[in-house]
């Protein structure tokens, strides 16, 4: 985070309620710097933005995901874009929770796909959409990763099909693969795996060499990989 994007943050958090105008002025910054500025905080989930200005996050919402929405942004921004260059116009595609797979969205708001998702970051930020078809799965509500999982995502995914799934992961490890530390969500993956064509993973260079406690995916499983460096073909 810049030292401008911090300044706003901290003028909102203390605040509340922010015109742009007030901010403009008061941290000697023109309009247009303030509005991008609230534009990358809007899309950490830091702020909540309304025509004119901005407000704080709730309490609720920064949960563990959204705190990590201002880590790696850079690079996350760079994947997502890298990433959705896969897709054309009719894809079907899954899209898993998480904060590098929610910053595809952003880039398929000129497309025309299906998104089924589990993620309420993903369904929040593109319902909206008109060239899109949402599916939402269902399942009970996790609020530390604000996304919906247990048997019944499972099942429902064992009955759908998709050209592509977008996935992270909490670590990634040259041998063993790409890892996670929520075991619950290992039959979720399996699930997605089944269901979807090709599977891409996008992994953040701190993901590198991290640990993790299970295996969502060998790199055998794989037929994307992106990071901040490059795309690559695992096969």
């Amino acid at each position: 985070m810049t030292d401008k994007e911090y300044d706003v943050l901290q003028y909102i958090n203390s605040h509340g309620i922010s015109r742009t105008e007030i901010l403009s002025s008061d941290l000697h910054l023109s309009e247009s710097t303030v509005r991008r500025i609230l534009d990358k905080l809007e899309q950490r989930e830091l702020i909540v933005r309304f025509h004119g200005g901005a407000s704080p996050a709730s309490t609720e919402q920064r949960s563990a995901v959204h705190a990590r929405f201002h880590t790696q942004t850079d690079e996350k921004e760079r994947i997502a874009k890298t990433a959705s260059e896969l897709l054309s116009d009719g894809n079907i595609v899954i899209l898993l929770g998480g904060t590098t797979v929610a910053g595809l969205c952003k880039y398929f708001r000129r497309k025309r796909l299906t998104v089924i998702t589990n993620s309420i970051l993903v369904f929040d930020r593109m319902k909206d959409n008109p060239t899109t078809k949402m599916v939402l799965l269902g399942g009970e509500y996790c609020q530390e990763e604000n996304e919906l999982k247990d048997s019944l995502t499972n099942n429902m995914l064992l009955q759908l099909g998709a050209d592509y799934l977008f996935s992270g992961a909490s670590a990634f490890d040259e041998r063993r693969g790409f890892l996670t530390n929520e075991i619950d969500s290992i039959e979720l993956y399996n699930s997605c795996f089944q269901a979807a064509k090709n599977v891409v993973m996008m992994v953040d260079s701190s993901k590198y060499n991290a640990n993790a406690i299970a295996v969502t995916a060998s790199c055998g499983k794989v037929n994307y990989l992106v990071s901040g460096r490059e795309l690559c073909p695992t096969r």
